[in-house]
């Protein structure tokens, strides 16, 4: 049974670029295999963005590596392909 609460997509996105963090706060969003994305003070990072499309994975990535379009810092934690993703580090670059 899929969990309808759940964003993704755009909707994920979206919901993460709306989202106002109180001062001394941070909000975190779990992308799965060990990703996230941390808000705070206006800033939006993303950690170990693996989220291009891989057979291998647990389980599907929430977004797109295109969907990414407003990352301030990417933290690549080590060099594995889980966390360093050849398939979206190009296109963060832009």
């Amino acid at each position: 049974m899929e969990n309808k609460s759940v964003r993704k997509g755009q909707e994920l996105i979206e919901e993460v670029k709306r989202t106002e963090v109180p001062y001394g706060c941070l909000a975190v969003w779990f992308l799965g295999q060990e990703s996230v994305i941390i808000k705070g003070d206006g800033v939006t990072v993303y950690i170990d963005p693996y989220v291009s499309h891989n057979p291998d994975r647990n389980y599907p990535a929430p977004i797109a590596p295109e969907d990414i379009t407003h990352a301030d810092v990417c933290l690549i934690t080590h060099d594995h392909d889980d966390h360093l993703d050849v398939g979206t580090i190009p296109l963060l670059r832009r």
